[in-house]
């Protein structure tokens, strides 16, 4: 959201009336503001910000989840459209989380939103949904509502402590209520240390207490004499952290821990409670079942550490593509030189293959490393299938069985992220059955309607399923198999069906997995079909396509360079090679002055310590703005692949590519040019 999506300027009325001013005492309202542009977290601090108001900012959802670890909050307001985690999935992920489940969250959005959006954002928690721009007046009322809300809750809260023995038990009838469906344990104890209070829904699976039945429903500190009933050490006597807690309560002391109780964590507040002389009569206390966050923080520890990891795995791939790529190509350059009789050929068309195959390692590391948008073009599935399911199988006892039409409809997809979905459901079936057996896949072509009762649009896809015949995943594991970071293998990152998924859904797909124990497996992959059909495949397409002109090349890898002067000439084309952005544009302007001006350039995406290819396009273009080129990089998800386009470009081309490859893409761009 942009500052230009609040407007600052004066109200036409007076605007509604003042509130009474709240308590001296009144507890802080935190409020959480999410939006990735920074000139409109301050716009809208300023409108909000007030006494009795604490504003916290974050640009990403990321970081937003780490605030709501620190602390909580009296309300969120929440952009919709945020980079890579959008706000529809931050707010899942924070309704995930116990302590922020009830947290109102207000959603914003621009105009233009579709309905589907405003009823997707009431599903996930939202309670209400703004657009831009949003009016001053009618944001500040609706946020009052809620911090007012705030404070009553927290001015109830008080009473319950500060108020006499009546006033309290009244407020352990109200909290009763919300306790019920709450995962709190509240408990009141009186002066010599028996329980007169003990109820929640959190005591609900807690295991290893002793004498906890017959001590729920106790109706408060004024109804109980001690007589009958437990005292706190009977109960605690494993848990040195709330006996310590309750201990220092008895004796004047308020104080909070945390720690493990009977399998699950709480944290826990403890309040002496003193009679009118401000004698000790009793503790009240309330326990927070906290597991889900503690399960959050250990997550983020661990994303954090795997974030680290993935930059470096980020550069190893990049610089792996770019090895790939010098390999590829003067394997090409060898088929040339080689008539197709030589006792080598069929040994450097191997190696061509091995080291093609080598790509899917180095996209895996990409996605891992970064995500990213898929760099989609239209694909016929059927093909391509049975290879990726057998490359992660070789040297296994596990088989592979597939059936899949000829008539199967193309998808509009990035063919590696598939095939590392391929590849990492097939280890996990694989790895499901370590005596050995079979998998089955199985494609169709499929219409979708809203009798599947599957999260997709109505209309045509194609699903496949990958059947195992394994130990299947217990049902107490099914709805964390998807979480990043679950895993059941000692040696397992848990980030496999977590990426498959993704990928799945940035494909605008769906992926389902039914299972049970000793029953196998079958994960189930929904894709839309593409509107246009795949090209046709055929012996033209392997071939190397020639043309002519004068290409500009550059590239920081002097192999690659080597590659390009000596493999462009074999295509009937000019080449002149640059180690960086500056001096191909150096070479661009001398040729232009001589009047001997490049045809094309291609152009590498990303140079250490040099200008890089989008600068340098951005420059070409200034000296000649019709001039056609292709962008190349190791780094197969930059936005700028995805859309090269706006950038100038007229053609892509990822590391490690083919001679053949660069050579079809090459003659396409000039082509069109000279058709024009």
């Amino acid at each position: 959201m942009r500052s230009a999506d609040i407007d600052l300027s004066p109200p036409l009325a007076d605007g509604p009336p003042a509130r009474m001013p709240a308590a001296a005492a009144e507890s802080t309202a935190n409020i959480l503001l999410i939006d990735d542009d920074a000139k409109s977290l301050l716009a809208m601090e300023a409108l909000l910000a007030g006494p009795g108001r604490a504003i916290f900012k974050a640009e990403s959802g990321a970081e937003a989840l780490r605030c709501l670890l620190q602390r909580d909050f009296a309300l969120i307001l929440l952009d919709v459209r945020l980079p890579v985690m959008d706000g529809f999935e931050t707010a899942a992920l924070i309704r995930q989380r116990e302590r922020s489940r009830y947290t109102p969250i207000i959603f914003l959005s621009a105009v233009d939103t579709l309905e589907s959006d405003v009823l997707k954002g009431a599903s996930s928690g939202a309670v209400d949904y703004l657009f831009k721009p949003v009016i001053p007046e009618v944001l500040k009322s609706k946020v009052a509502v809620f911090v007012d809300l705030f404070h009553l809750n927290e001015r109830v809260k008080r009473q319950a402590i500060e108020q006499s023995q009546e006033a309290l038990r009244r407020a352990e009838e109200h909290l009763r209520a919300v306790v019920t469906n709450a995962p709190l344990i509240l408990f009141a104890l009186n002066g010599e240390g028996h329980f007169t209070l003990l109820e929640g829904s959190g005591l609900q699976g807690l295991q290893g207490l002793q004498g906890l039945q017959g001590l729920q429903g106790l109706q408060g500190l004024q109804q109980n004499s001690g007589q009958n009933t437990v005292h706190f050490s009977t109960i605690f006597s494993t848990f040195p952290h709330v006996l310590t807690g309750i201990e220092r309560a008895l004796n004047g002391d308020a104080s909070s821990n945390s720690g493990e109780i009977g399998g699950r964590w709480f944290e826990i507040n403890y309040t002496p409670f003193r009679n009118q002389t401000g004698l000790v009569v009793g503790v009240i206390g309330v326990a927070v079942d906290i597991t889900e966050q503690k399960r959050a923080e250990e997550e983020i520890f661990r994303a954090n550490k795997m974030e680290s990891v993935g930059l470096l795995a980020g550069g190893i791939a990049h610089d792996f593509n770019n090895i790939l790529t010098a390999i590829t190509g003067n394997l090409a350059l060898a088929k040339i030189y080689l008539d197709a009789d030589h006792r080598a050929f069929k040994r450097v068309e191997e190696s061509q293959k091995a080291a093609l195959r080598a790509q899917t390692l180095t996209q895996q590391l990409l996605t891992f490393s970064h995500g990213g948008l898929p760099l989609k073009k239209t694909l016929r599935l059927g093909p391509l299938l049975g290879d990726w399911a057998d490359f992660p199988l070789q040297g296994s006892t596990v088989q592979c069985q597939c059936s899949i039409p000829d008539d199967l409809w193309p998808v509009e997809a990035d063919e590696g992220q598939l095939n590392q979905v391929i590849n990492n459901l097939i280890l996990n079936a694989q790895q499901a059955m370590p005596d050995g057996g079979l998998i089955r896949i199985h494609a169709a072509n499929v219409a979708i309607g809203a009798k599947e009762g599957l999260p997709l649009p109505p209309g045509r896809h194609i699903v496949i399923r990958i059947q195992d015949h394994g130990t299947g995943i217990p049902p107490d594991h099914m709805a964390k198999i998807f979480d990043p970071f679950f895993t059941t293998k000692p040696t397992g990152s848990g980030l496999g069906l977590t990426t498959a998924y993704w990928i799945i859904k940035r494909h605008q797909g769906h992926l389902a997995v039914e299972s049970a124990p000793r029953a196998g497996t079958t994960v189930s992959i929904y894709l839309p079909r593409a509107e246009g059909e795949a090209p046709a495949a055929g012996p033209a397409a392997e071939g190397l396509t020639t043309g002519s002109g004068r290409i500009l090349f550059m590239d920081d890898d002097e192999p690659i360079r080597a590659f390009a002067y000596e493999m462009l000439p074999q295509l009937g084309y000019e080449v002149v090679c640059a180690q960086d952005g500056r001096e191909a544009v150096e070479l661009f302007r001398k040729a232009r002055e001589a009047r001997q001006p490049f045809d094309a350039a291609i152009l590498d995406l990303t140079v250490r310590a040099g200008m890089g290819g989008k600068e340098t396009m951005a420059r070409l273009r200034e000296i000649d703005s019709a001039i056609p080129a292709i962008v190349s990089s190791g780094y197969s998800n930059d936005p700028v692949l995805a859309d090269f386009a706006r950038y100038g470009f007229s053609g892509r081309v990822t590391k490690p590519y083919t001679a053949e490859e660069l050579s079809r893409i090459l003659a396409g761009v000039l082509g069109h040019r000279r058709g024009a």
